[in-house]
C-alpha cells in the first residue's frame, strides 16, 4: 500500500482488517514527513509497516524523509530508485538515475516481492511468518535490537532466502525424561503438518505434553505446514 493519511479512518482500518483477517500479508509505505507521527495504514496492528534507506558515502544509512515511530518494521532501499518513467513523446522508458523515485513507496514493494517470493515458494506460509522471516534475517542497523529509525533492520534478500530454504532443528528438553525412538529432529517450511505424537518416558510420571515455554503454558500437538524457525519443545510430567 503506497499511502499514508495522518489520522486513522474507521473505512480504512475496517478494510486492513478484513485483509488480515483473510490471512492477507499487508504492507504499507511508513510516510516521508521524516517525523515520528504515525501514518495509516502502516501504524494500523498486523501492517509491515516500510521505512526507507539510501547509500551515503558508502554507507547504508535512514533517508532524511523516512518515518521514524514504531510503525517501521524493517527498512528497504527508498531512493534514486530505478523504474519506469512515463514522457508523453517517448511512452514508458526505464528511468535509472532520476532522483525523483524516492519514498517510502518505493522501499514497501521491496519487502511485497520478499513476501510473494515466499509465499510461492511454499502458499502455507502464514503473515506471522513473513514478519518471522523478514525480522530474523534484516541487518541490523541504529541502535542495536529493534528501534524506531530502521525496525528490525534493513532487508536482506540473500540472507532471507537461505532461512526459507534451510532445515529448521527440533530439539527437545526431557526433564529427566527420556526420548523415544523416531521422533522429528529438523521440519522444512514445505513439510505437510508434523503430528507430534512422539511419548518420551520417566519413571514414575506420565507425560503430559510438549510445550514450546519452560513453564508449559504454551502447549503444542503438532507443527503445521507452513512452519518456519527452530524449535525448542519442553516435556511436562505428573508424577505416577
Amino acid at each position: 500500500l503506497s499511502l499514508g493519511l495522518s489520522s486513522t479512518s474507521t473505512t480504512l482500518q475496517a478494510a486492513v482488517t478484513r485483509a488480515l483477517e483473510s490471512g492477507a500479508v499487508v504492507v504499507a509505505a511508513a510516510g516521508n514527513s521524516g517525523s515520528a507521527t504515525l501514518q495509516y495504514p502502516a501504524a494500523y496492528d498486523g501492517v509491515i509497516g516500510v521505512g526507507s534507506v539510501t547509500l551515503t558515502d558508502g554507507e547504508v544509512v535512514v533517508s532524511s524523509f523516512s518515518q521514524r515511530n514504531d510503525s517501521v518494521f524493517v527498512t528497504a532501499p527508498g531512493e534514486a530508485i530505478a523504474g519506469l518513467g512515463y514522457t508523453a513523446a517517448s511512452s514508458y522508458r526505464l528511468d535509472l538515475t532520476s532522483g525523483s523515485n524516492s519514498g517510502t513507496s518505493y522501499a514497501a514493494p521491496i519487502v511485497s516481492a520478499l513476501a510473494a517470493l515466499a509465499i510461492d515458494y511454499d502458499s502455507d506460509i502464514t503473515a506471522a511468518g513473513v514478519r518471522y522471516l523478514l525480522r530474523t534475517t534484516a541487518q541490523d542497523k541504529g541502535s542495536f535490537g529493534y528501534d524506531t529509525d530502521y525496525g528490525y533492520g534493513v532487508v536482506d534478500p540473500a540472507a532471507f532466502l537461505t532461512e526459507l530454504q534451510r532445515d529448521f532443528e527440533i530439539n527437545y528438553d526431557l526433564n529427566g525424561g527420556q526420548l523415544t525412538e523416531f521422533a522429528p529432529s529438523s521440519y522444512t517450511v514445505k513439510d505437510e503438518t508434523i503430528d507430534l505424537s512422539v511419548f518420551p518416558k520417566r519413571d514414575g510420571y506420565l507425560f503430559q505434553g510438549w510445550y514450546t515455554d519452560e513453564a508449559c503454558t504454551d502447549q503444542i500437538t503438532e507443527i503445521p505446514a507452513g512452519s518456519l524457525g527452530d524449535l525448542l519443545l519442553y516435556a511436562a510430567w505428573m508424577k505416577a
